[in-house]
Formats: C-alpha cells, sequence, structure tokens
C-alpha cells in the first residue's frame, strides 16, 4: 500500500510556485480544502470543461494556458480521480516532473472513504441492490453523531491530508436526521464533505443546506413519471422536482458556493429527455452531467461470472442497460493487467464495519473489521491486501467492470451553467 504524504512535504515541493489544482470538481473541491487546512496558497483551478468560470471563489483556467508558464513558476496537482496518466503525462510535456513539480489527487490522498451515515434507502431501484437484491442485512441502521465524531477523527489522525469524505454509499444519507450535525462538524475540521440524494422523500432540506456541503448530487434516471419510476421504484417525480426549486433556491440562499450537479443516469428509455432534463439544470444552477447506468452490486456480477443466473429483478434492469454487461464483462476481462480503478476505495458502514469494496453490498469477506474504531488503519490497509473477495474478482477478470461504464456518455452532459 501507498505511503500516506504529510503536509510539510507537500508544502515543501511547492516552494514558492503559484499552485494551481487541475480538476473543478469534487476531488479538486476536496483537495482546496487540504491545502487550506495546512496553510497552502492556491491560485486558482485549470479544467478544459470550466475555463472561465469560477470554481470556489477561485478562478478556472485553461490547462495548456498555465502549463505554458512553466515549472519554474508553477506546481501543479491533478486531481482527477480518473484518467489520471493521461493527465501527467501532457504535464510532462510541458517540463514537469512527477514528486517534483506536479502530484497527483493519489499521491495527496491514496485512500478515499465512502462513510453510508444512512443504512437504509427510500427506493427499490432494480440496477442497485436495495431494489434487485434479496440479500438484506440486519444490522442496517443510522450512524450516530457521536460515533461519526470519533470515526472522522481517527481518519483524519491516520490520514494527515485526508482531504474530503463522501457521506453516502448504498444509502439515502437524508433519512439520517443527524446529517446537518454531521456535515457541519466535517467542515469545521476543514474537509470537503459530499453528499447524493435521489431527492424523493420528505426531509428538513433547509437544515442540510444551511450546514454547507461542499458538494451536493442529485440522482435522477427521468424526466417525468414513467421514466423515472422505471428505474427509480418507489420514488415520485413530482416530489423529486419540488426538491430540486427548493435545492435551488436554499443554496442561493445560505449556500451559494456549494457545488450542485444532477447525474442523469442514461437508458434506453430515457434519452429522448436529455434535453430537457439540461434545460432545467439550466434553469436552477445547477452542472449537468450524463453516464451509461451500469448495474450493481458486484457480488451478482461476480456470480454472473461463475456461470449463475442473475436475480429476476436485476435481469429486468439490464434490459434497459445501453451497454450489456456481457459487454461489460468481455471488455474486463480483456484488461486484466490493468488495476481495480477503486482499489484505494473503501466503505465505512453505518454499523462502523470498514469493507474493501465499494461496489460489493452483502459478502462477508468483504468486511476488514467489524468496528473501524477498533482496530488501527495500517493493519485494515494490511488485510485489504489479503482480501480473499479482491482475489476472487480478480480470477474472475470482472475486477473493471464498473471501468467498461467509465466516460461512457458523458459527451450527452451540458457542463457548463
Amino acid at each position: 500500500m501507498q505511503k500516506i504524504m504529510r503536509g510539510e512535504d507537500v508544502a515543501s515541493l511547492i516552494g514558492k510556485r503559484r499552485l494551481y489544482i487541475w480538476g473543478s470538481g469534487h476531488f479538486g473541491a476536496s483537495i482546496r480544502y487540504a491545502m487550506s487546512r495546512i496553510g497552502v496558497k492556491l491560485t486558482g483551478f485549470m479544467d478544459s470543461n470550466m475555463f472561465g468560470h469560477q470554481f470556489l471563489g477561485l478562478p478556472v483556467e485553461r490547462p495548456d494556458t498555465i502549463l505554458a508558464e512553466g515549472n519554474d513558476n508553477v506546481f501543479i496537482i491533478i486531481s482527477a480521480f480518473l484518467f489520471t496518466e493521461e493527465m501527467a503525462k501532457h504535464c510532462e510535456t510541458f517540463g514537469f516532473s512527477r514528486s517534483r513539480d506536479y502530484l497527483t489527487h493519489a499521491d495527496i490522498k491514496p485512500y478515499h472513504f465512502e462513510i453510508d451515515v444512512s443504512g437504509r434507502c427510500n427506493l427499490k431501484c432494480i440496477t442497485c441492490p436495495r431494489g434487485n437484491s434479496f440479500a438484506t442485512r440486519p444490522e442496517d441502521g443510522m450512524l450516530s453523531i457521536v460515533e461519526y465524531k470519533k470515526l472522522l477523527d481517527k481518519l483524519m489522525f491516520e490520514n494527515p491530508l485526508l482531504s474530503d469524505v463522501q457521506l453516502y454509499s448504498w444509502g439515502e444519507p437524508l433519512l439520517n436526521p443527524q446529517l446537518p450535525k454531521m456535515i457541519a462538524y466535517t467542515v469545521s475540521k476543514g474537509l470537503a464533505v459530499a453528499i447524493s440524494s435521489n431527492l424523493s422523500l420528505c426531509c428538513d432540506l433547509e437544515s442540510v443546506i444551511k450546514a454547507a456541503p461542499t458538494w451536493f448530487r442529485v440522482s435522477l434516471s427521468g424526466f417525468n413519471e414513467e421514466e423515472y419510476s422505471t428505474i427509480h421504484r418507489c420514488g415520485k417525480w413530482d416530489l423529486v422536482l419540488d426538491n430540486m426549486r427548493c435545492l435551488s433556491r436554499l443554496r442561493n440562499e445560505l449556500a451559494p458556493k456549494m457545488f450542485v450537479d444532477v447525474n442523469y443516469h442514461l437508458y434506453k428509455h430515457n434519452l429522448k429527455s436529455i434535453a430537457k432534463v439540461a434545460e432545467l439544470c439550466r434553469t436552477l444552477g445547477f452542472i449537468f452531467r450524463t453516464n451509461y447506468a451500469f448495474l450493481d452490486p458486484l457480488d451478482i456480477i461476480i456470480e454472473y461470472a461463475k456461470g449463475f443466473a442473475i436475480p429476476a429483478l436485476a435481469a429486468e434492469g439490464r434490459k434497459y442497460l445501453l451497454m450489456d454487461i456481457d459487454k461489460a464483462v468481455q471488455l474486463s476481462q480483456a484488461s486484466t493487467r490493468y488495476d481495480c480503478v477503486s482499489q484505494n476505495s473503501f466503505v465505512i458502514h453505518s454499523d462502523l464495519s470498514f469493507r474493501r469494496c465499494t461496489h460489493l453490498y452483502n459478502n462477508k469477506s468483504n468486511i476488514l473489521a467489524d468496528n473501524f474504531l477498533e482496530v488501527p488503519f495500517e493493519e485494515i490497509l494490511h488485510r485489504a491486501e489479503n482480501c480473499e473477495i479482491c482475489r476472487t474478482c480478480r480470477s474472475l477478470g470482472v475486477h473493471r467492470f464498473h471501468f467498461a461504464y467509465i466516460n461512457k456518455g458523458t459527451e450527452l452532459g451540458v457542463q457548463e451553467i
């Protein structure tokens, strides 16, 4: 496992050069927070899609414009979680050297943490285990604010340059009434905080926004009741729409720097509504993004690769996918020499269990520690290197199953407000 850097290491590398972060998304925001916490000044961001705008109050420039200023004047941190190597090679064409003139997100923060503050969800989506799996997890409950504070303090102590946390995984975070306190505590620690919601519920949205999360993502799969409820089972489109309008108003009033994007999952049945959702996002001041939907959890894909049939509801969801799971499995098995893109991502569940894979739902061998608070992170990393389910997944060649869907359909999204 990778060495964990400390603040003084980064400050020494940057020296007196101006610092730019390449990427103005969630990871860019999180690195900005980490730099602020260690007293390193950030000049701005670089982003080919968002240049000319401002992000978190700082200018966004064209990457080549900044790189052309040279490594004597500029230091770069690449914030992208994906396509890092391509961006690194581009830096090097301008004479920048890794670990001297630029660092990657993985250098700064090698591990990514999803904290599932809610063990429950209000929907039964058929491409998600909450709706397509009969597996139940009786421990599913709510993380308390007391446990959360202990958890976050331990994470920060063991990961000095921790820049952000994601307060969702399989659950709907807005179901946890203590979410605003968790967001506020995270912000007080100088960390970026991301949440994602289906917004198909009645909740105290004002208290959540008042706590000022850095990033708020809305998950959508349609623009009317018929389209939306096809995948988002038990959801109500009118309620989602009302909450999106409320979110826009509250953001403007209470947290104008909060970044909001709508992630529109592309399926065969909802392509005709892309322009309508894009226009809605423009009206509300949200970033609109699109991507091919895929089938979760990985438990199903592993069993499918072994020759077993997938559950009936998962099979129903499969019919709507723009890329069938057979094609994704084929692409994954053709790239087994590459690492799993989630190898450094972990989940801390609402019962405090620490889980190896972010895409596995109910596999007991995915649990590296029953209680994260009781096991040193160094020991957990050792267990992760010897995880049985990882070996099984790799042996079947499906450890890059989800990578087959990455960047598919993104060109249909409107990147600017």
